[in-house]
């Protein structure tokens, strides 16, 4: 990830938990700085179970094809009452 700085950072495991803690420390090129800190919101035991999850995603297979968008449920419209005369 390329850094506001113009530095590149690898996201590794110290970089993705620094994030999470300190996510103000390494803010990338090109994003607003909007995530929160999480320093004493999530346990050291969980911190380390997302960066996991995080790193097996990486090994994950893509999927095939790839998904074309849907198009969205239009709702039909609710008849209009009858007036009286």
């Amino acid at each position: 990830a390329a850094a506001a700085n113009g530095q590149i950072q690898l996201a590794d495991e110290a970089y993705i938990t620094e994030s999470m803690m300190d996510p103000l420390a390494d803010i990338a090129a090109g994003f607003p700085s909007v995530m929160p800190s999480f320093a004493g919101a999530i346990a050291p035991a969980d911190v380390a179970s997302i960066v996991e999850l995080i790193r097996s995603l990486r090994d994950a297979t893509p999927p095939r094809q790839e998904l074309q968008p849907t198009r969205p449920a239009v709702m039909p419209s609710a008849p209009t009452p009858a007036r009286a005369p």
